[in-house]
């Protein structure tokens, strides 16, 4: 890897269970970056659930089926993404809509799945395979930021 993440934008919007398959690799990026700013954009279920995560330093909402799906609001998002100044972005789902995100937000390195070779947005990425299970795969993803994949317990 190139110069340690200084700001690590997570996105990880989408379904619970999803959701808490993410747990693993955010907490193995936590202890490998710990100096790192840690935000991860979540849905409004997701900041529930990951609401006083104690490796996460902000929650950010992202409610494209509810309050963000006005074109004036998903400028905001990116307005506010962009003041994160991230160094790296991380996305834990293959959503179109969050590799542009994290390309707007400024994000110089870009980590993410590839889907039949694709990755749109992104600049480093691993191949998805639906026969690995999810955690592995997220904590497989990791790696990318040098994070330690062994340890797939979800709290």
């Amino acid at each position: 890897m190139s110069a340690p993440p200084t700001s690590i934008l997570a996105f990880r919007n989408g379904s619970i269970g999803n959701t808490l398959v993410a747990v693993p690799a955010l907490r193995a990026i936590r202890r490998r970056h710990p100096a790192a700013r840690l935000a991860v954009v979540v849905d409004p279920v997701g900041r529930d659930l990951l609401r006083g995560c104690p490796w996460i330093d902000r929650l950010i909402l992202y409610d494209r089926h509810g309050r963000d799906r006005s074109p004036a609001r998903w400028l905001r998002l990116v307005r506010k993404l962009r003041r994160l100044e991230p160094s790296h972005a991380i996305l834990f789902k293959r959503f179109l809509r969050n590799g542009i995100l994290a390309r707007l937000s400024g994000a110089p390195v870009r980590i993410g799945f590839e889907t039949g070779g694709r990755a749109p947005f992104l600049n480093r990425t691993i191949p998805y395979d639906e026969g690995i299970n999810i955690t592995l795969l997220n904590l497989r993803l990791a790696t990318l930021l040098d994070a330690d994949p062994g340890d797939p317990r979800t709290e």
